[in-house]
């Protein structure tokens, strides 16, 4: 199953910093439960390596079921003769907590995203990418515990502009 996340990115060139905002529409699996609407803020700091490489390290509130604070790392390739960045971001999400049952206990979860950026005019962008996110919960019943694995599946679509 496969759901949307819509976002808006802007990026400071001189503090080389970008503030996220992600709107996430759909559903998730868990055993058939839908989830609530969610949406997500992120900061990060980006260091440029070198005219190809760049690394960016940050972290945001995403505020889906189970409450999450994303860590992450993400690393960016810029292809000049196509004039396109490849970008992978690699994650923990560590759970807060879970709307729907007080019988658990959320463990810490990864995630990974994957995209390109293609250019529409100087300082605009269009971001593609697809994430995919695991956070396990640990549910108590009156005869055992079972684990519940919460999985995203999202394609990725916003607009990043430098400012």
């Amino acid at each position: 199953m496969l759901s949307l996340s819509v976002f808006g990115q802007a990026t400071t060139a001189s503090y080389h910093q970008f503030t996220s905002v992600e709107w996430n529409f759909g559903q998730n699996f868990n055993w058939g439960w839908e989830p609530k609407f969610g949406y997500s803020v992120n900061l990060g700091l980006q260091k440029q390596l070198n005219t190809h490489f760049n690394a960016v390290i940050g972290s945001g509130l995403e505020i889906m079921d189970p409450l999450q604070i994303p860590v992450f790392m993400q690393l960016g390739y810029h292809l000049e003769r196509l004039n396109l960045e490849l970008f992978s971001r690699q994650g923990m999400s560590v759970p807060l907590s879970n709307y729907e049952n007080s019988n658990s206990v959320d463990e810490l979860g990864w995630y990974n995203l994957s995209g390109i950026n293609f250019p529409i005019k100087n300082s605009l962008n269009l971001q593609l990418g697809f994430r995919y996110q695991v956070v396990k919960s640990e549910e108590w019943f009156w005869d055992g515990t079972i684990d519940v694995f919460y999985i995203y599946r999202r394609l990725n679509v916003g607009l990043n502009w430098r400012i």
